[in-house]
């Protein structure tokens, strides 16, 4: 259920998922841009490695607990998505070809999580954090605008502002 909830918001924009909750009243996303997915490489010898947690005004720190972390390239047409979603916006239902170029990995109890093999480049990493309170269940969306380096482990907090 928790992997299902991280990615409610981000995979269903980048995968293509129809079951995307705002389908009905979304606009149209911009066309797939195959060309410029052509020239990005699938592999590479990056990593990123970070913590997904969650700081609530109470000082309490919430951590990530075995939940998904999304890494997509980032490109004009990523970036409509992670707009959208940095507003609070419905996101538009993205081409499934998209989903071959995110990467996917899943924290461990203390939200830490890494992925290997990664293209150097720059991505948009999202995440959410999970918790209960007094007022019930919470969560919250984490994300950042990340850049890999050739041959090197990009460290990255995913952490409300």
């Amino acid at each position: 259920m928790k992997r299902l909830g991280t990615m409610l918001l981000f995979l269903f924009t980048l995968t293509g998922c129809s079951l995307n909750p705002w389908q009905e009243s979304q606009p149209k996303r911009q066309p797939f841009p195959e060309d410029v997915y052509k020239t990005l490489p699938k592999t590479g010898d990056s990593s990123l490695s970070g913590v997904v947690m969650v700081s609530t005004q109470q000082g309490e720190v919430h951590y990530g607990n075995r939940v998904e972390v999304v890494a997509a390239p980032a490109t004009s047409y990523s970036q409509e998505a992670y707009d959208a979603l940095s507003k609070g916006q419905p996101v538009p239902s993205a081409d499934p070809r998209a989903q071959a170029y995110t990467r996917h990995a899943q924290t461990d109890k203390q939200g830490f999580f890494r992925m290997m093999y990664m293209p150097a480049g720059r991505y948009f990493v999202i995440s959410q954090v999970r918790w209960k309170d007094e007022q019930g269940e919470q969560h919250q969306i984490v994300r950042d605008d990340v850049t890999l380096k050739p041959h090197e482990t990009t460290y990255v907090n995913l952490m409300n502002p």
